[in-house]
């Protein structure tokens, strides 16, 4: 998976937002939205920050979107890894609620709107690129 250092993270989120990337951090602010109420665009940038310190002012302030996660009682924060698990299910849940059948050529068609191959898919998405031809095709994986 390639990667690349930077010595803070406003600046890869700068950079991010720059270059057009949504942001969307996962925080309690007083405009944050449910998971569900978010408006996600893809690819999306999704900002989390230290379970204890949160997500710096200067990132926040980047940042397209806040989410938060509703709850009830006393508590008012949530383990980082369960948040964000929470908001990614509600961000790509609509893209699969389509009927399965479908799939194979949504893949197709988004993948060829953005211009990119299977096997260029395949080096952003972290897979094989016969992994994706299988699915494009309607096979299993």
């Amino acid at each position: 998976m390639p990667w690349q250092y930077s010595p803070t993270a406003r600046q890869v989120v700068s950079d991010l937002k720059t270059a057009g990337t949504p942001i969307v951090a996962v925080e309690i602010t007083e405009v944050s939205v449910s998971p569900r109420d978010a408006s996600y665009r893809f690819p999306l940038a999704l900002v989390v920050g230290d379970e204890m310190k949160g997500i710096g002012a200067g990132v926040l302030d980047l940042a397209d979107t806040a989410v938060a996660i509703p709850m009830a009682g006393m508590g008012n924060s949530i383990n980082v890894t369960t948040a964000v698990a929470i908001v990614l299910y509600a961000a790509v849940e609509p893209l699969t609620a389509t009927d399965p059948r479908s799939a194979p050529s949504a893949l197709r068609r988004r993948r060829q709107a953005q211009g990119l191959s299977l096997r260029a898919l395949a080096h952003r998405a972290g897979v094989h690129y016969t992994t994706l031809a299988a699915i494009e095709s309607g096979r299993r994986a």
